[in-house]
């Protein structure tokens, strides 16, 4: 069981660690970064503080203790997920659908993997060509540089 009071305030980092509320900057990864003090907190709206929030604009000027039980709130969320997901039994007819768009699914995905492996053995015979002319012309260029080498020592 939750009790929350609406009217309580939140206590700032000032009040309760007294070294902050001399430092008007905060250090962050680039530098310092002001701290603006008219910044709004967004809210996040969950199933769990959701009775929260509407008990809370409901009673903007009352001092009042608010108490929601989390059991009722858990409770009637899981009644609507069960009633969602089984209100009525599929028909046949769908599991045949579902069956038929996960084979062709599958079927979409062995073509693609074949065309992979078909396009991998043409670049591994490209690449084993290429290997071979490298082979062949590092005797040209090796030539190639004792020729440039000779004509520089020569001038």
């Amino acid at each position: 069981m939750k009790t929350e009071n609406t009217c309580s305030t939140r206590k700032t980092l000032g009040t309760i660690q007294s070294s902050v509320s001399s430092q008007p900057k905060l250090v962050g990864t680039n530098g310092t970064i002001s701290v603006e003090k008219n910044r709004k907190r967004k809210l996040n709206i969950d199933a769990e503080n959701a009775m929260t929030l509407l008990n809370r604009q409901g009673e903007k000027g009352d001092c009042k203790q608010n108490v929601v039980t989390a059991s009722q709130q858990t409770q009637t969320i899981s009644q609507e997920a069960y009633d969602l997901m089984v209100k009525e039994e599929a028909p046949p007819q769908y599991w045949k659908d579902l069956a038929e768009q996960r084979r062709q699914a599958l079927e979409n995905a062995l073509k693609e993997n074949e065309e992979l492996h078909e396009q991998l053995e043409l670049l591994k015979a490209e690449n084993e060509h290429l290997q071979k002319l490298v082979d062949q012309t590092l005797p040209l260029v090796e030539l190639f540089k004792s020729m440039q080498e000779s004509s520089m020592t020569e001038t």
